[in-house]
């Protein structure tokens, strides 16, 4: 539901979800504002707790990761799709 709803928001790059602790982080190249009343539209208890610059370092992590997760994705599908044929 979360992702849907951030769906449409091209600015952001990146959700993580941590949900025993029932947290969000969102990494985002815009103005908090309407992705938090997004979030709070959902009737979750969505609540901004803090908001901070996000460094260059941190930003080449997630992008790694993710391009990573989505090789990784390829080849799976690669290797099932060869063993349907």
């Amino acid at each position: 539901m979360i992702r849907l709803a951030l769906g449409g928001f091209d600015d952001v790059r990146n959700l993580t979800f941590d949900l025993s602790n029932r947290r969000l982080e969102v990494l985002h190249d815009s103005d908090v504002g309407p992705i938090t009343a997004k979030l709070q539209s959902l009737g979750l208890g969505a609540s901004l707790q803090e908001t901070v610059a996000a460094d260059p370092e941190s930003i080449m992590a997630v992008l790694v990761r993710v391009t990573s997760v989505v090789k990784s994705v390829m080849v799976i599908s690669r290797k099932q799709r060869a063993a349907q044929e």
